[in-house]
């Protein structure tokens, strides 16, 4: 009785650690994968939070647009998430829409 509550309690501690492990590897993975994708254009997120356009990149250093003439350096760690183009009102969208005839 005794061996078969402690392989149960084992069980029930260890599964969950397991399947978070897991999840975290997948997640390191990821964020590896980003880091090392990134490119010159990029809209980036640091881990603080700050956005910014990459303009430079070297081994570790990501060098960041965030105003118009600022740029500031980064640690390539500290990029966390790449953001979609922004989309320019009144861009190609109205080339694309079809005419109302009268």
């Amino acid at each position: 009785m005794n061996l078969s509550l402690l392989i149960l309690l084992l069980v029930i501690f260890l599964v969950p650690t397991i399947l978070q492990v897991r999840r975290q590897k997948a997640r390191l993975n990821e964020m590896q994968q980003l880091q090392a994708s990134l490119g010159v254009g990029d809209r980036v997120v640091t881990a603080a939070g700050l956005h910014g356009v990459v303009v430079a990149l070297a081994d570790g250093v990501v060098t960041l647009e965030i105003s118009e003439g600022v740029s500031t350096n980064w640690d390539r760690a500290a990029i966390v998430s790449r953001q979609p183009a922004p989309v320019v009102p009144g861009g190609d969208a109205g080339a694309s829409a079809p005419e109302h005839e009268a």
